[in-house]
């Protein structure tokens, strides 16, 4: 079987590539943006339309782009009779393939044969429509649903000088409308935002003017500000439909810092499944099955309120072996996660029938 490999967002398809070029594996790079007078968007031409026994390797955005018009739908449908199609996402391919549930379900009743596999990061809800597709293929690429292992400046974790309760730092975004109920509800809680190190920002002001020592970066906690905070709040990138860890809880359980999720529901169990462990043998988790967004946040808040009350710092003592137990999960998934990920594909290569 020949393997072409589309030249959209290749950081979005490195993980394949890296692995066909160290297991030697050939493959052709192809471009399917066409610009003329009549067009400006993706298309399969009439050579690629002409393909057969092919595996053909794309990113998201393309294959997104390439569902979107009639024209280029009717060239993916007939191009999937003979051959098959990869769609990979290192990432934000959950969030991607949620706001596309029309297209896939489309395309779908459209095709003939389980030819096309979406790759994502990420589970789909049992009861999500996208979750019992007939013939478009979800597959959940293994151990890659942490960005990183965060890395600690100075490896120190030293909360003997903590003076703060909590800490919530999140952006605001149109299209996380969770994070709006968070702030609004607890700030209509009176006197509880000036318990932590809180601030509602865009981009790099999100600390604001809280003293800190070091620049925020998504990828790393800020020590100065995990040290001296013994609970995190934790808004998730999903609300709604999905689960995907990101270096939003990678943070908090890197540096043994207990925390509270504001995320889709069920969450907590997602993390469970993935050999964490949450909390609730010491608080009340129900606010992670409440159905509504609105009723998680405002019974979290409860718990961070009774946690305050209780003694924050009691708290923390009281979750070590939790936080203990999560630490090291995190490291040993990092650790492992190149070596399964380089069997997940070589699995799916093998009944795609490269070998």
């Amino acid at each position: 079987m020949k393997i072409l490999v589309g030249e959209g967002d290749n950081d979005d398809i490195h993980n394949v590539t890296e692995y066909f070029d160290f297991n030697r594996i050939s493959y052709t790079r192809i471009d399917t943006w066409e610009e003329s007078n009549q067009i400006k968007a993706h298309t399969l031409n009439h050579p690629m339309l002409q393909q057969e026994d092919t595996l053909f390797v794309i990113d998201y955005t393309t294959f997104f782009s390439l569902c979107s018009r009639p024209d280029s739908l009717q060239q993916l449908i007939g191009f999937c009779k003979n051959n098959k199609i990869w769609v990979w996402a290192k990432f934000d391919g959950l969030i991607l393939i949620l706001q596309q549930c029309y297209l896939l379900t489309k395309l779908d009743s459209y095709t003939e044969s389980a030819n096309i596999a979406l790759f994502m990061v990420g589970e789909l809800p049992a009861h999500h429509s996208l979750a019992h597709l007939r013939n478009i293929k979800i597959k959940t690429i293994p151990c890659n649903f942490l960005i990183c292992s965060p890395r600690i400046q100075n490896a120190k974790i030293n909360k003997h000088g903590c003076s703060r309760d909590f800490m919530l730092t999140t952006v605001k975004r149109p299209e996380r409308p969770h994070r709006d109920i968070l702030w609004n509800q607890l700030n209509a809680i009176d006197g509880l935002s000036a318990r932590g190190h809180v601030n509602y920002g865009t981009g790099k002001n999100r600390i604001g003017a809280q003293a800190h020592q070091h620049h925020w970066s998504d990828g790393h906690p800020s020590m100065d500000l995990y040290n001296d905070s013994w609970i995190e709040i934790v808004p998730e990138t999903l609300y709604r439909d999905g689960y995907f860890m990101t270096e939003k809880i990678a943070k908090p359980i890197a540096t043994k810092t207990p925390f509270l999720i504001v995320s889709s529901r069920f969450y907590l169990e997602y993390l469970r499944q993935q050999g964490f462990q949450t909390f609730s043998n010491i608080i009340d988790e129900k606010y992670d099955r409440q159905p509504l967004v609105e009723d998680r946040i405002r019974l979290m808040l409860v718990q961070l309120q009774d946690i305050i009350k209780n003694g924050s710092e009691e708290f923390y003592k009281e979750c070590a072996a939790v936080l203990k137990h999560n630490q090291n999960r995190l490291f040993e998934i990092d650790g492992r996660k190149q070596y399964e990920l380089d069997i997940f594909i070589a699995e799916n290569l093998e009944k795609a029938g490269i070998k």
